[in-house]
């Protein structure tokens, strides 16, 4: 399944990409951006990273096909793509540590970073990892499968009071209390392992509550919350909000693609308080016919940030 970056012209063109520079794709998923920087960029240094191997996999090989490099090399978590002009790492590695990766590479300061925070059609279809809640699968729901827990030992060893809150504040379910305690009785018969256990039982909640009458499907919230907390999504989001604030060159532009509220409201907040000029004072969203084209852009948002000097902060 192709996945279809979502406002990649908008993010691209927030970029600024010179002929000759540093950028990173913090994010790269199937590559989609990262073969839209590397369109432009004729010169100095791509570093693209994911947590997910298959992702990296993905991205490595539609990268290589896109320019004719003179050197490729492959380890087990890096790749090395080698021209005359311009060196293209990828990495399986968390976007958290884009200044460690900065550091280790002497690649001096950066001069764009793009970080899409959503996740992709191959690993919502196709990864067998738990994600959806129309499948039955295994509730793994890790990105990066060098991480211990998976969302079913959470579900499973988790108090109910630590799961309520889970879903009350990364799920911002409001039946989150309800959910965990029900979640809690049912696994005292029998381990919840599956994605359509834990569907059914969210299902029954609701058909209790509100005879089924949400909008929305019912495990939707319980989902990205349990792959929040498994990933640890806004910890490291966090984290590459600073770290990028610290890498980055003046005048580079931070460009940052949401997906749900928390998301968005850590990059709003992180842009108020930071050395950095923000470009669109409202949030960028999909125009009509993308969201047409591709249902999932629904609730994305990009923001844009460039790096100023301490004390100039000019925000339109």
């Amino acid at each position: 399944m192709d996945h279809i970056p979502v406002l990649v012209n908008e993010a691209i063109a927030g970029l600024k990409i010179k002929k000759v520079g540093v950028f990173f794709d913090g994010t790269l998923g199937d590559g989609g951006f990262a073969t839209e920087i590397l369109k432009k960029l004729q010169g100095g240094t791509f570093v693209g990273l994911d947590v997910d191997p298959q992702a990296l996999e993905r991205s490595f090989n539609k990268i290589r096909s896109l320019k004719n490099f003179s050197k490729v090399s492959r380890r087990k978590e890096e790749f090395l793509l080698e021209d005359k002009n311009l060196k293209v790492f990828l990495l399986q590695r968390n976007f958290a540590q884009i200044a460690e990766i900065v550091q280790e590479k002497n690649l001096g300061g950066i001069d764009g970073i793009v970080l899409d925070l959503g996740f992709s059609s191959f690993q919502l279809e196709e990864s067998r990892r738990g994600f959806s809640f129309l499948k039955q699968e295994d509730l793994d729901m890790r990105f990066d499968p060098r991480l211990d827990n998976r969302a079913s030992d959470i579900i499973n060893q988790l108090t109910k009071e630590e799961l309520n809150e889970i879903f009350r504040f990364l799920g911002e379910e409001p039946l989150s209390r309800i959910i965990a305690d029900t979640l809690v009785r049912q696994r005292r018969l029998k381990p919840i392992i599956k994605t359509q256990e834990l569907v059914e039982i969210v299902k029954d909640v609701y058909g209790k509550k509100y005879r089924y009458r949400s909008k929305r499907h019912p495990a939707t919230r319980v989902f990205q919350a349990l792959r929040i907390a498994v990933n640890d999504e806004l910890r490291n989001l966090q984290q590459a909000l600073n770290s990028s604030g610290k890498v980055l060159n003046f005048g580079g532009r931070l460009d940052v693609i949401s997906f749900h509220s928390l998301e968005d409201r850590i990059v709003k907040n992180f842009f108020k308080r930071s050395d950095f000029k923000i470009i669109n004072k409202k949030p960028i969203i999909p125009s009509e016919d993308e969201k047409r084209q591709n249902p999932r852009s629904r609730s994305a948002k990009l923001r844009i940030g460039e790096k100023i000097k301490n004390g100039k902060k000019k925000n339109l």
